[in-house]
């Protein structure tokens, strides 16, 4: 017996069928998709702030998230930093220091919290981080800077131009974030925490620095 093939009639209902059902997903797909990234971001930032705090319990202080990845440290790793990220050459420190314990002193830099009397050999690396994760010349975007982010009082764009200032700027290094923006790290001084920022999916930091409730899309994770 002869069989027929399906005519234009039956294929043009079945691509109909198929391109309804396809309607009805994607939107599905595209949130399981969404979902899936923050929870990533989420799982990120809580895996690099039990590292920090690793580090933290075998030398006495944090260091930058760029330099999980070091086998050594230079003996002068702190007077090398920018100003808000730990010791300089005046020996103080601001709101966003990273360096917890102060050799210098015997403290930490709230004075109070910690009785460290001595810095532990730093034993790294303590993650390892591929190329392509961490933000290069090539690889990786700065977030914009809106809302409390931007402006006097930010901590990120104090001049309001948009921009992450020339001292927020995290170094080549950084691991980035599941949108390809480097997670930035800041200091609680009152809560006595440590921030760590994601620019969330729109790739925009809207939160001020130091801030512990995130605005926008904005994500953080505390710790201490």
């Amino acid at each position: 017996m002869k069989k027929n093939g399906f005519t234009a009639i039956e294929l043009l209902v079945v691509m109909a069928i198929i391109a309804i059902l396809a309607g009805l997903l994607l939107p599905a797909i595209r949130k399981a998709r969404a979902k899936a990234l923050i929870d990533k971001a989420k799982a990120e930032m809580a895996n690099l702030a039990s590292i920090e705090t690793m580090v933290k319990l075998d030398c006495g202080y944090y260091v930058r998230l760029c330099d999980l990845d070091d086998a050594s440290l230079p003996n002068n790793y702190f007077s090398t930093l920018p100003n808000h990220y730990g010791n300089h050459a005046g020996g103080t420190q601001d709101d966003g220091v990273f360096a917890y314990y102060d050799p210098a002193s015997g403290s930490d830099s709230t004075d109070v919290e910690s009785e460290l009397t001595f810095g532990h050999p730093w034993d790294g690396p303590y993650q390892v981080f591929q190329p392509r994760s961490v933000y290069q010349t090539d690889n990786g975007s700065l977030p914009d800077c809106e809302g409390d982010a931007s402006g006097a009082g930010s901590g990120w764009d104090e001049d309001g131009n948009g921009n992450l200032d020339n001292d927020e700027i995290p170094p080549y290094g950084t691991p980035l974030d599941p949108w390809g923006c480097p997670y930035l790290v800041a200091y609680n001084p009152s809560q006595k925490i440590m921030i760590i920022y994601s620019a969330g999916p729109d790739g925009t930091l809207q939160t001020r620095k130091g801030e512990i409730t995130p605005s926008g899309d904005d994500l953080l994770y505390k710790f201490r």
